[in-house]
């Protein structure tokens, strides 16, 4: 099975609507998930080649430009103690997301577990550190 299958077979499973769209040819799924402290912007990428399930939510920060050093040098000291997952930051618009990327083999079982916890562990990291680091640096 394909690693997109896996993933909608993870959708189907958690009655998680998703809308489909198109990024530089790259099917990308859009949904909301909810943590205990917000919503988040959900976007997953399934690279077949790779067998990759890619995750990431955008939680709503774009630092200023007179800030990117300082909350660069923040994200890499909080992304050193992540053990799985981590936080980007675009150097040009300041977006920062919580990336999760797994490889996505094994049973069936076992893919849509890897699948369920890169987007569980990626909506933990945001939980975690998102009114922290908007209140730092937005």
């Amino acid at each position: 099975m394909t690693v997109e299958e896996k993933f909608l077979d993870f959708a189907k499973a958690h009655n998680l609507p998703f809308r489909e769209s198109d990024a530089d040819g790259q099917k990308v799924f859009s949904f909301v998930i909810s943590g205990t402290n917000g919503k988040y912007a959900g976007h997953a990428l399934c690279l077949e080649n790779e067998r990759l399930f890619v995750f990431f939510i955008d939680f709503g920060l774009h630092v200023r430009k007179e800030n990117l050093p300082e909350a660069a040098q923040r994200l890499m000291d909080i992304n050193y103690n992540l053990k799985m997952g981590n936080f980007q930051m675009d150097s040009q618009n300041g977006l920062v997301i919580v990336r999760t990327c797994q490889g996505v083999y094994g049973t069936e079982e076992e893919q849509i577990g890897v699948i369920e916890r890169s987007v569980l562990t990626a909506g933990m990291i945001a939980d975690k550190y998102k009114d922290q680091l908007l209140r730092e640096f937005s």
